[in-house]
């Protein structure tokens, strides 16, 4: 029997990091020997694999190691260790891994898979300093303009774009996707968006799409830098994959401004609810993600306003964040989109307006209620200030 540990775990450790997880590729002998435990389970469709207390065996493509790497999506993931310590390599995998150089198996890499496209962009994220290459470009559009793309399961896309939001750059997601021209078609609100001045040059020196995408790093960059406010890896992920999605709908109505009124967007706010909805929605993206694209256009420049705002204002913009639990992501977007840092005061308000209690003699009156309380924390709030 013959059994390889493949892909991302071999490649980190030659990059010297710990894996963050481990696949392996068995021979036709050991693969059956895995499918006769009582606790896998076998999956997928394209080549079978099987999943045995969480770590995923697949079956060996063309039951050879050489012709599995050369099968694989991309060339720094085409590696392999055996039992005895011997290492496998694509070709070109350890000069591009050396190179920091992100390109396809072959030429029917993409092809064979057309996910890989989105997967290639989501490494620019996760290694910001590779790069991709000509040849990985160049295939990236192929797929796009032979209408491949479009056939790719949602739920795939979901979760690259779920990944490159927790990546170290997500911008480059965005990035990766423009080199390659394949925005669209899921993410065809960003089409054209690199042609866009993202305001006037006194508040922006970028295009729409680099200004999403510079806030998208710099939200990865502060929560990553801030490690210890977050109790366990799956609070800080939740936190940071809304924050990220979030800038990266928050000026999605900035897409639709008439050329004529540019470099100002006036009302994109409103403009980008729809967009955002539509985005998440296309991506099959968890229906909290979806509100949080939308609370993001709807409340990212009024929140930048927040000092200057009307009690009555404030009230209504913290009530819906906390509403939805967004608070949290929504102030790590506010922060890297107009610099401010506003956290404090804006959950010392928050802590004023729930400590309003509803007197009894006015509730469970319905909509009367709920202007009583509306009321009630206004005041609570001028006091206060």
């Amino acid at each position: 029997m013959k059994y390889y540990l493949v892909g991302g775990a071999v490649r980190d450790l030659l990059l010297g990091k710990k894996p963050r997880e481990y696949d392996y590729s068995l021979d036709q002998e050991a693969f059956e020997y895995i499918m006769l435990k009582e606790n896998s389970r076998k999956v997928g469709k394209s080549y079978e694999i099987c999943i045995e207390n969480g770590i995923e065996y697949s079956r060996l493509r063309g039951n050879d190691i050489y012709v599995d790497l050369l099968e694989r999506d991309l060339t720094i993931n085409a590696l392999a260790l055996d039992g005895e310590g011997r290492i496998y390599a694509h070709p070109q995998a350890l000069n591009d891994l050396k190179n920091k150089i992100l390109a396809p198996c072959s030429e029917l890499s993409f092809k064979q898979d057309p996910v890989r496209v989105y997967r290639a962009a989501r490494f620019h994220a996760t290694f910001p300093d590779f790069s991709l290459s000509k040849t990985a470009c160049l295939l990236m559009a192929q797929e796009r303009f032979c209408g491949s793309l479009e056939y790719i399961a949602a739920e795939q896309l979901c979760n690259e774009t779920i990944k490159a939001l927790n990546s170290k750059k997500p911008g480059n997601f965005l990035r990766g996707m423009l080199k390659g021209q394949v925005l669209t078609p899921w993410f065809k609100e960003l089409e054209g968006a690199d042609d866009i001045p993202a305001g006037p040059v006194k508040y922006h020196n970028s295009s729409v799409l680099e200004h999403t995408a510079t806030v998208m790093d710099s939200i990865s960059k502060d929560i990553e830098n801030n490690m210890l406010l977050f109790k366990t890896i799956e609070e800080k992920f939740e936190v940071k994959t809304l924050a990220v999605w979030m800038g990266l709908c928050h000026d999605l109505g900035k897409t639709t401004t008439d050329k004529e009124l540019l470099p100002r967007h006036f009302g994109h706010e409103l403009r980008g609810i729809n967009l955002a909805i539509a985005l998440g929605t296309r991506l099959k993206m968890p229906t909290k993600f979806i509100k949080a694209g939308e609370i993001a256009v709807k409340l990212h420049t009024k929140a930048a306003l927040y000092s200057q705002l009307r009690s009555g204002t404030k009230v209504k913009l913290l009530t819906e964040l906390h509403y939805h639990n967004l608070l949290r992501p929504f102030l790590y977007l506010l922060h890297a989109d107009s610099g401010l840092d506003l956290s404090e005061e804006i959950q010392r308000d928050l802590h004023e307006i729930l400590a309003v209690k509803l007197p009894d003699q006015y509730q469970n009156q319905g909509k009367k209620s709920g202007e009583m309380l509306q009321q009630l924390r206004i005041l609570a709030l001028n006091k206060s200030n």
